[in-house]
């Protein structure tokens, strides 16, 4: 599975291009040599001009669109959850690697869906859980895997966010959001037995 495209430069495409896209991927990626951002697919085109002028991006109001004429080499999901699948899958069956943000669905079906269709389209399918690379949490992993911490029985984790809440922003409307609480599990790789919040 080639990763790089033959010029050497990655086409990058957004779905959904709001505050992550806009304040974490695009300032990142322009700072890669190898990588030119070529379009964004999102449903409203006034709130993301700005970005759309900074980047030179084309844009679309339809992702299926974007994906054919682009023809990107990956593509980044920042829409509503329950868009996470079916736009990953089209992605994937168009070619483009992709990289969606979390949760990666919000079903298991959906999800099996599109490990399938990466598997057998042959590309990179990623969930944007980014704080697994850095380096306290790679540290942190280190002490577990090596056994220096023993049995792990307890975890009690805090995460506290309040950059743009209270927000209209779908990941905190409990209709598209899917279930926050496996995250836990994911994150800790050990079956919760309790969650409160």
């Amino acid at each position: 599975m080639s990763s790089v495209p033959q010029t050497g430069v990655v086409k990058v495409g957004f779905v959904g291009c709001g505050g992550i896209v806009q304040g974490a991927h695009a300032p990142n990626l322009v700072q890669l040599p190898n990588v030119k951002l070529v379009a964004c697919a999102d449903v409203d085109r006034a709130r993301v001009s700005e970005f759309l002028e900074k980047y030179k991006l084309n844009f679309y109001s339809d992702y299926r669109e974007m994906l054919s004429k682009e023809n990107p080499d990956a593509v980044i999901i920042a829409t509503p959850n329950a868009l996470h699948a079916p736009v990953a899958i089209d992605a994937l069956e168009n070619g483009a690697h992709v990289l969606t943000e979390k949760p990666m669905a919000i079903s298991l079906e959906d999800a099996v869906k599109m490990v399938e269709t990466a598997r057998r389209r042959q590309r990179i399918l990623m969930v944007g859980h980014h704080m697994r690379f850095q380096r306290n949490i790679q540290v942190g992993r280190k002490f577990v895997t090596n056994g220096r911490l023993g049995r792990i029985y307890h975890i009690r984790a805090l995460h506290l966010r309040r950059r743009g809440i209270p927000s209209t922003v779908t990941f905190l409307q409990r209709k598209y959001s899917g279930g926050w609480a496996n995250v836990g599990y994911w994150c800790s790789h050990y079956r919760c037995n309790n969650v409160y919040g």
